[in-house]
């Protein structure tokens, strides 16, 4: 019931205020289908899953996307940003995170200009779940809820430029994973450290966009709890 609570409580906020690591813990093994290679020839411009970007895999990129988002209090959080005032938020390194909003039927559009030369990890449709949130602590339980929570996901979408990306193989399961939480977090929890949490859905990592204007489009369906999460991003790179 928390995890439901949280995700209408951000819903309404997005309607009333804008108007509208310890060590890595290996998971559980994946399904089979979490890496398909078809996919990712159809894909010109986006890592494949299976490659190592600067390092890290797509699971650690994701642990890394989500203690991102998290550390950033709820008045500025990308997760509810409405026009993309909030992107360049905590970003630095080589790699910039981009986020959809929390769902809930809510459709933004932003803009906002990104260094040349940045790759671009992106969470299309994911789950993140943790006792803190309710959900189970014996940790294949864990896992198990969010796979089966990610397996509800109706629809995921996501193009650049128009060009309509094939995600089927980009669905990733995290480790085992920290969270440090501020002041007024999303979560609603008290500011410190929390662990265990872990995620599982679909990203993906594009390589640096050429200079001038872009236009991503990210689109998911989570069914009736959740609801849909559609995010338009107009990108200018500099």
């Amino acid at each position: 019931m928390k995890r439901l609570s949280f995700v209408l409580a951000l819903a309404s906020l997005m309607t009333v205020t804008f108007g509208c690591s310890d060590t890595q813990t290996s998971a559980p093994a994946a399904p089979a289908d979490v890496v398909r290679e078809q996919a990712v020839t159809q894909n010109p411009g986006i890592i494949p899953p299976q490659a190592r970007p600067h390092g890290l895999s797509y699971s650690e990129w994701s642990e890394i996307w989500w203690q991102w988002l998290f550390s950033i209090p709820i008045d500025e959080n990308p997760g509810l940003d409405p026009d993309g005032r909030f992107v360049a938020l905590n970003q630095s390194g080589q790699v910039w995170f981009l986020a959809p909003n929390f769902g809930g039927g809510q459709v933004d559009v932003r803009y906002a200009t990104i260094p040349a030369g940045k790759m671009l990890f992106i969470d299309i449709a994911a789950i993140l779940g943790s006792p803190a949130l309710g959900d189970p602590e014996d940790i294949d339980e864990l896992y198990a809820l969010i796979s089966a929570l990610v397996d509800g996901i109706v629809e995921v979408s996501f193009s650049v430029d128009g060009a309509i990306a094939g995600v089927e193989g980009y669905r990733v399961r995290s480790g085992l994973f920290r969270l440090e939480l501020p002041e007024n977090n999303v979560l609603g929890l008290e500011p410190g450290s929390y662990f265990p949490a872990a995620a599982e859905g679909y990203y993906v990592m594009l390589a640096p966009l050429s200079a001038g204007d872009h236009t991503l489009h990210i689109f998911a369906d989570f069914g009736e709890v959740f609801g849909t999460s559609d995010v338009t991003f107009h990108l200018a790179v500099e």
